[in-house]
């Protein structure tokens, strides 16, 4: 197989006329200014239409591109034609970056790049205007060339596929949402900007008309969030970060007038935004903590007292909009006392009662959810205990007489319900608010209500269509759908149901009350873009669920479209002796590099991903995935048995199981896989996952000899500690660890803990860690650290300053972390450890400048 480099040849991207004669220090000013704009080519469109007017042109500034396309990391270098002195005098550019040398040796590592080259011309030239874009021009900067020659040309080559360097840059879709009446539709985007090293954010309102959205105005917040129109569709409201930086506010934007009005700011951690269907009023929650701003010492009396986010205590506020305070500003009351955890508001306009969940931990052990009702004219109110662990979303039926909320499974009404299962695993419950019966819905496929826990922020994932019908978001193992259900008369015997499974996933849903979706959608692994969902029962003939919205040319969207070429998954059909067994309904999920097709026997590595906690993965787009299938690797997708959205006997597997089952399991399917797919190269097999896939992964590694490299994101070592100094540990213990502590049950705590069999793994391991990591300690990566280093195996730690959980906060922490991976797999399975060491350098302490 040819892995040599090749190139769509050098065009001209436009060309901008000077008006007049420019000495050397004003032309390099000119130089830089057109640089700034290299990224952005419809700027320099733009700059190149308005020299164009001038009467008479003294030369002309040349931007001259080219893509590069490499299979296999490679040096290559721009050789000038005979007798030319371009490259002396222009300015290279390799993936935006500035290179000193033009004629310099340039690395490239797998995947799509683009070469800029900045040239002054004294002529102007004829080919500016060309409308043949990889013609060859009479100003060829010169040939692309390796070591064995001139490279092939090859038009292909511009079509971009996504590489390392294009993370930098990519921005993705993190809310959306659709009015009542369906007209309108926001989205937040955020977007990396690693020169400041920080997120910025656009707020996109568009206007919706036959199923295609018009971009309407285009917002500049600082961390928006909490996006809410008013049951009118008149006005949204949000939360953002105050132009001080020290507190939230709370703005409303009028549709129609595009009015952009600050309704209160001095919050803390404000959120849970809910308007009144029938008032101009505005319900949230804040904190209200009256504690100092600073403390040396923290006095611990209580386990809930060490979560950070339970200390400051919160209240609901209501801004009613047409009572103004003598100064002008809006009318604001308190409405609650001091509460630990407040969600989900909810209020009925013809009883004029608001509707939200407390969580209280009395006991210090087992959280307790309260449904409060509190009668906004008389103050009454009245509070049910509702029997399960966790609730994410929540809604009221028309005529309020029953909420239906999606939470975890619950089998008895005991204090502890709720555990003993596995609580990712949720439930569509019913609510009859008249006597406060609660029944489960139990919908024929077996999956989870909602989407999974923790891959995205919650906004909307259910809606009453009438009284009679409820839509709701489920996970069907790695994919998402909607279940409709019918004939809700009081019990769920008399229910009836239609399921409609997507061919991907979808997130960030939002209904409009006639129960159309908006929503994000990613088919089979391509980028997320908005997409409408289509009722089977409206559109019985439609082959899908979901098809995508569209978007004026001068919309953003967050998946740029200059790629052209995306990695899909292929489904692996499940395996198992009996069709309906629970080990037949694991799924897992393959995604190739491009030649994959004419590759020879043993010739592809793999990297292995597995999930983390107990959410099951779906079929959705991984910007990281993408860039290890650049890179010429397989990727494999797991959901072994105790991921939910399975049944709830397969994801009960996971409670106190910690790798028992898992391990063997995971071995068999990738057994199976192998088997397969003979061009997989067995000695080139990657595993990562993050947190308890972290777990997983420590543990493969040292009951198999499957893997060449390890690399973990906040894994777990040691059960122990873990749930001892986490500051979750012993809440997501009460699941996964239900009725199992470390002086009862100490089997589990030590024979399933990695860091007690670190004399059995020998693949290099890679740890990526942030330092203010409380879900899974640092420690966690420490002590393993040490304990295979002292025995002299091959182990490596990356801890991300200020870093938390996710290694998110900080783009170039993300980044970075990202490329880290890629690069241990391209040094361990590709054989290659150039970008390693490219990256990492000799030196302890790296500010990723």
């Amino acid at each position: 197989m040819d892995t040599r480099a090749r190139w769509s040849g050098w065009y001209l991207e436009t060309a901008m006329q000077l008006p007049f004669r420019y000495d050397e220090e004003q032309l390099e000013e000119m130089m830089d200014r057109y640089a700034v704009m290299l990224t952005s080519p419809e700027d320099l469109r733009s700059a190149s239409r308005q020299q164009a007017t001038v009467q008479e042109a003294y030369g002309t500034i040349e931007l001259w591109r080219t893509e590069v396309i490499v299979t296999a990391a490679a040096e290559i270098q721009i050789q000038a034609l005979e007798g030319s002195d371009l490259l002396e005098k222009g300015r290279l550019y390799c993936n935006g970056q500035h290179r000193e040398e033009a004629a310099e040796p340039i690395q490239l590592y797998p995947g799509s790049h683009r070469l800029s080259l900045l040239l002054y011309c004294p002529e102007s030239p004829k080919s500016a205007n060309t409308t043949d874009k990889y013609a060859q021009q009479q100003h060829l900067p010169g040939m692309l060339q390796d070591e064995i020659g001139v490279l092939p040309l090859d038009p292909e080559a511009a079509r971009a596929r996504f590489s390392l360097h294009s993370m930098d840059t990519w921005s993705e879709y993190i809310e959306a949402a659709v009015s009542p009446n369906g007209k309108w539709a926001a989205m937040i985007i955020r977007h990396p900007d690693m020169a400041q090293d920080m997120y910025t954010y656009q707020l996109q309102i568009y206007q919706v008309t036959d199923d295609e959205l018009k971009l309407h105005r285009s917002l500049s917040i600082r961390e928006p969030h909490t996006l809410r129109f008013s049951a009118d569709s008149l006005r949204l409201a949000f939360v953002a970060v105050a132009a001080e930086g020290y507190w939230d506010m709370i703005v409303c934007l009028e549709m129609m007038t595009g009015q952009e009005r600050i309704l209160i700011s001095g919050l803390h951690h404000a959120g849970q935004l809910a308007w009144h269907p029938q008032a101009d009023e505005l319900f949230f929650v804040c904190d209200d903590h009256d504690g100092p701003e600073e403390y040396r010492v923290l006095h611990i009396r209580e386990l809930p007292e060490r979560l950070p986010w339970w200390r400051p205590q919160k209240v609901i506020g209501r801004l009613l909009l047409q009572q103004r305070m003598p100064g002008g500003e809006v009318l604001l009351q308190r409405l609650s006392p001091k509460m630990h955890d407040v969600q989900h508001l909810h209020i009925h306009g013809s009883s004029g009662s608001l509707y939200y969940i407390e969580e209280q931990r009395s006991d210090s052990v087992h959280p307790v959810l309260l449904l409060h009702q509190l009668n906004l004219l008389s103050g009454k109110d009245t509070v049910q205990q509702l029997p399960n662990a966790l609730i994410t979303g929540m809604q009221l039926s028309p005529s309020g007489e029953k909420l239906s909320y999606i939470g975890s499974r619950w089998k008895e009404p005991t204090k502890e319900n709720g555990y003993g299962v596995n609580i990712y695993d949720l439930r569509t419950h019913i609510l009859q608010l008249s006597d406060g019966s609660i029944y489960q819905l139990d919908h024929p496929s077996p999956a989870q209500s909602g989407t999974p826990v923790g891959i995205a922020r919650l906004n909307q994932e259910m809606v009453w269509v009438n009284e009679d019908h409820l839509r709701y978001v489920i996970t069907a193992g790695s994919a998402t759908g909607m279940v409709d259900c019918y004939g809700l008369e009081g019990n769920d015997q008399a229910a009836r149901y239609t399921v409609c499974l997507d061919a991907g996933a979808a997130r960030l849903h939002s209904f409009t009350t006639a129960g159309t979706a908006l929503a994000l959608y990613s088919n089979q692994g391509r980028p997320y873009e908005p997409a409408w969902y289509t009722s089977p029962l409206q559109y019985p003939e439609a082959a899908e669920s979901w098809y995508p919205i569209k978007q004026q040319p001068d919309t953003f969207a967050a998946g740029e479209a200059i790629f052209s070429d995306w990695s899909v998954y292929q489904p692996i059909e499940p395996y198992g002796e009996e069709e309906n067994s629970d080990r037949a309904k694991a799924r897992m999920w393959i995604a190739w590099p491009e030649y994959s097709a004419r590759a020879q026997s043993s010739s592809i590595p793999l990297v292995v991903y597995l999930y983390g906690g107990a959410s099951p993965l779906l079929q959705g787009f991984d910007p990281l995935h993408q860039c290890l299938v650049t890179h010429g690797m397989a990727v494999l997708v797991l959901n072994p048995l105790g991921a939910a959205g399975y049944g709830a006997g397969s994801a009960d597997r996971h409670v106190n199981d910690w790798g028992r089952q898992a391990v063997e399991e995971i071995s068999e399917m990738l057994e199976q896989v192998l088997e397969r797919y003979p061009v997989i190269n067995r000695q080139a097999i990657g595993i990562y996952g993050g947190s308890y896939g972290g777990f997983l992964s420590y543990l493969l590694a040292a009951h198999t000899s499957w893997f060449s490299a390890v690399c973990t994101i906040g894994g777990i070592s040691n059960i122990t500690s873990y749930w001892g100094s986490s500051q979750v540990g012993y809440l997501y213990g009460l699941s996964a660890l239900s009725g199992s502590y470390p002086w009862s049950h100490p089997e589990i705590y030590v024979q399933q803990s990695p860091l007690f069999y670190s004399q059995h793994i020998e693949a290099p391991v890679l740890m990526l860690h942030g330092e203010q990591d409380h879900n899974v300690p640092v420690g966690e990566s420490e002590q393993l650290f040490t304990a295979l280093r002292m025995q002299n195996k091959p182990a490596e730690m990356m801890i991300f300053a200020g870093e938390q959980h996710a290694i998110r906060s900080k783009p170039r922490a993300y980044m970075a972390s990202q490329k880290y991976i890629v690069a241990w797999f391209e040094k361990y399975l590709n054989r290659n450890p150039q970008l390693w060491e490219e990256l990492t350098g000799p030196e302890i302490e790296i500010t990723l400048e």
